[in-house]
């Protein structure tokens, strides 16, 4: 289930940071990224470039989960690890759901202020 979602997070994390305006390199490395095939490297990236917008009571959603998933490939046994896959479904949840209402509330603002400028001209 998180195979599916982590491409997409990551394309959503770009898209946000190239409207931040973050140098073209950065970029060019989250592509680099969502075009590799290792999943574990993935998760870890994303944990790695999260907003702060998106980090709450101290916590890093995209590093729980891969936390979560690394241990569950190296520590767990059968029955803690099909237990600890089911949990990071909920971090995953809000990181995009955070992530795409933030995204979106501030590509609005700038709208709006760019359409106020224009008409003040």
């Amino acid at each position: 289930m998180i195979e599916s979602y982590i491409n997409p997070l990551l394309q959503l994390l770009h898209d946000y940071k190239k409207d931040k305006g973050v140098l073209p390199e950065e970029l060019e490395e989250i592509q680099k990224i969502i075009k590799s095939h290792v999943f574990s490297a993935k998760t870890e990236y994303a944990a790695q470039i999260c907003p702060e917008a998106l980090i709450v009571g101290g916590m890093n959603p995209l590093r729980e989960i891969h936390s979560l998933l690394s241990y569950n490939i190296h520590s767990g046994s059968d029955a803690d690890a099909t237990e600890i896959a089911l949990r990071p479904r909920s971090a995953v949840e809000f990181a995009v759901e955070s992530l795409n209402r933030h995204y979106e509330e501030q590509k609005n603002f700038i709208d709006t202020m760019r359409k106020t400028r224009e008409e003040k001209t």
